[in-house]
């Protein structure tokens, strides 16, 4: 997932849809640098082989040693769950978001922040139900992210007045 998001930070919008991966600043980017460069390039190998032969996220061609490689984001990478065109903030890497959220409220953030740019005003509406069904996510899954974005006020959430409504009703 961070190795995903990191390549959309680097994606420079190029016709052909490739990116020079430089593995040292990836494995600094997934704090795995402190590993040998030979272990840290395997394990990011790894995640590479993931995402193009179980996501079909991009394609890549095996790097020669100390070599770095060319990516190639696949067409259901730019649609992948339904997300769109999703801008990340330079905030999400300044402030170390990708580092320090636990893996429920970077899904969220991602899925709030598809939503949000893609309304005029910023906001929307959406029930915990409807984002289950959307993204095929449990609800206490999303509970649990927009509990860690909550406290870190990275997410408000204006609840809907139910006064004199039965709970089927809401």
């Amino acid at each position: 997932f961070d190795t995903y998001l990191y390549f959309l930070k680097e994606f420079d919008q190029n016709k052909e849809s490739t990116i020079t991966l430089d593995y040292d600043n990836l494995a600094k980017s997934l704090k795995i640098d402190h590993m040998t460069p030979e272990d840290y390039r395997r394990q990011i190998n790894k995640i590479l082989d993931k995402l193009e032969g179980k996501y079909k996220l991009l394609s890549f061609d095996k790097p020669g040693r100390n070599q770095n490689t060319v990516i190639k984001l696949t067409s259901l990478a730019q649609s992948v769950s339904g997300l769109g065109d999703i801008h990340l903030p330079t905030a999400y890497f300044k402030y170390r978001w990708h580092q320090t959220l636990p893996f429920p409220a970077k899904v969220m953030y991602l899925i709030y922040l598809s939503n949000s740019q893609s309304s005029p005003s910023s906001r929307f509406s959406v029930s915990r139900e409807a984002l289950s069904k959307a993204y095929n996510i449990s609800e206490s899954f999303i509970s649990d992210g927009n509990g860690e974005l909550k406290k870190l006020n990275l997410l408000d959430i204006e609840y809907s007045q139910f006064e004199n409504q039965n709970f089927s009703q809401r």
